[in-house]
């Protein structure tokens, strides 16, 4: 049997006294089981490796470096993380290459090794300089900014950046794609540990949300601020908001078109714990669809109906 590999537990309690096999077989199966996991890490880390999509195995890489560092193989994730790193420098977009990189910066931030992140969080920036597309790069920019918050202790850079990145998000045409930008930079904000800028830009996207004119893009993007101001703690505004957007949804005079309004509310109600209220969005949704007489159009929406009352 080779050295490293685990005995068998019914082996054991044949060979050795009751007493004895009582006291060690505890640290014997976590033992085995730790080394399982360790291997199985490996395994995964290898895989990785193998990923010919840079972008794709730098995300890949990062996943495994968190398992690895919670099983505790700190030399596992460094290892995974500097392959991360290289992988996301491989990347030709700079899309792509911001968002492995950003990752990887976080993860290296979290791990406390900052140098790295720096390092990091200084590529990300030539990156996002190439973005031509403002939601692109606005959110690559207040991402970089909650890695400085929460890890390298540098509340001027963070703040920057989330400046910078709302500006950007302002910027940006039409309205509803400008809410949607908005609504990450708020959540940015927030685990920046900025709560009165998460609030402000909130209320900014609340009221650029309910200015949209076509009702459909009013009820989604009113849904999704809703769900950002639950997770910031406003239950007071989320549930105005949330009403706002049913609101919105009953004017939409397609009955396919507001049945999907009223799932994706569900979808939002439920994730913000008010299981009654996405309850009632999605009988309203079931009722939309039994006016849809097209099947091609009504199989794929009634699954999505079911789907989100699994949820429920």
């Amino acid at each position: 049997m080779p050295s490293s590999a685990c005995p068998s537990p019914t082996l054991i309690a044949r060979c050795l006294p009751p007493l004895i096999v009582a006291a060690v077989m505890p640290w014997l199966v976590a033992g085995c089981a730790g080394e399982k996991k360790t291997t199985s890490l490996h395994a995964q880390y290898q895989r990785a490796l193998k990923m010919t999509n840079p972008e794709t195995r730098g995300t890949e890489l990062v996943k495994v470096a968190y398992q690895q560092e919670q099983a505790g193989d700190i030399l596992g994730a460094e290892q995974s993380l500097t392959a991360a790193a290289q992988a996301g420098r491989e990347v030709q977009d700079p899309v792509g290459r911001a968002k492995v990189l950003n990752l990887a910066a976080y993860a290296q931030g979290s791990m406390r090794r900052a140098g790295d992140a720096k390092q990091l969080l200084s590529d990300v920036r030539d990156a996002a300089a190439k973005i031509e597309d403002k939601s692109e790069r606005s959110q690559v920019l207040t991402k970089m900014a909650v890695t400085y918050a929460r890890f390298l202790d540098n509340a001027a850079a963070a703040k920057s950046y989330l400046q910078e990145g709302e500006q950007l998000a302002a910027e940006i045409e039409p309205a509803g794609r400008m809410v949607a930008a908005l609504v990450k930079v708020a959540d940015n904000y927030g685990r920046a540990d900025l709560p009165e800028d998460a609030q402000r830009v909130a209320q900014r996207a609340d009221e650029a949300a309910r200015a949209i004119e076509d009702p459909r893009q009013r009820a989604d993007t009113l849904g999704e601020v809703a769900a950002l101001r639950h997770k910031l703690g406003q239950s007071e505004q989320a549930g105005e908001t949330f009403a706002a957007a049913g609101a919105a949804a009953a004017e939409i005079q397609d009955d396919l078109s507001r049945a999907y309004a009223l799932v994706n509310l569900a979808g939002h109600l439920a994730g913000a714990g008010d299981k009654p209220a996405a309850r009632q969005a999605i009988q309203q949704a079931e009722q939309a669809a039994d006016k849809v007489a097209d099947q091609s159009m009504r199989g794929p929406l009634m699954t999505d109906i079911m789907k989100t009352r699994q949820r429920l």
